[in-house]
């Protein structure tokens, strides 16, 4: 489901998704949401739904055998390839928690997922699982600021005067040494990347 978000300071587009459950079925959804969103390319959306896949097993897992390396990497290719970024896990950086959960035997899994585009990026203000009644899943809540969506003429360009300031280049570089020596299993570079921009963000605000 594609629904087209348009105000004063919003324009960009919501995409709802729900993975299958097979391995082969979910790489060929993968496949063909890769053309739905091609659709897009260059422009704002918020891609959200139940993925039925964890993007890392070492942290989207709780309780239960891991995913397949295929579907896992399939989907992590599709988020990279759109340079999008997993907006709860920018803000919670090396926590486990779960979307998704059964008992007997105890499974719990997240599986629920907000992606955004980069431009939405520092427009997201916080990214929360919380607990809803009547179904074996919980919501991520995703909170946006309106006004981050005004936007000037040409390009951004990084205000070389910031690196005569003290502290913002000692903040700035125990930033990139964390990420760079973060032990939280995420190997993709894209993701690292989000977190280090949501993180300068609350540096420089």
């Amino acid at each position: 489901m594609v629904i087209s978000l348009k105000t004063d300071d919003f324009n960009f587009k919501i995409i709802h998704v729900y993975a299958p459950n097979s391995s082969l079925e979910k790489l060929a959804f993968f496949d063909e949401l890769s053309q739905v969103t091609n659709k897009y390319t260059g422009n704002d959306f918020i891609l959200l739904g139940d993925m039925n896949t964890v993007v890392d097993n070492n942290l989207d897992i709780i309780s239960g055998r891991p995913h397949g390396k295929t579907e896992v990497d399939r989907l992590n290719e599709f988020v990279d390839t759109l340079g999008l970024c997993d907006v709860w896990r920018s803000f919670h950086e090396g926590e486990k928690e779960y979307t998704w959960s059964k008992q007997n035997p105890f499974i719990a899994r997240r599986l629920d997922y907000c992606f955004v585009t980069e431009t939405l990026v520092e427009s997201c203000t916080s990214c929360d699982i919380i607990s809803v009644p009547f179904t074996d899943h919980r919501a991520v809540a995703l909170d946006i600021s309106s006004g981050s969506f005004v936007r000037g003429p040409g390009y951004w360009h990084f205000n070389n005067a910031l690196l005569q300031e003290k502290t913002f280049v000692e903040e700035m570089n125990e930033l990139l040494d964390t990420l760079v020596t973060a032990k939280t299993g995420d190997t993709y570079i894209s993701k690292q990347w989000e977190m280090a921009k949501i993180k300068n963000k609350r540096i420089l605000y």
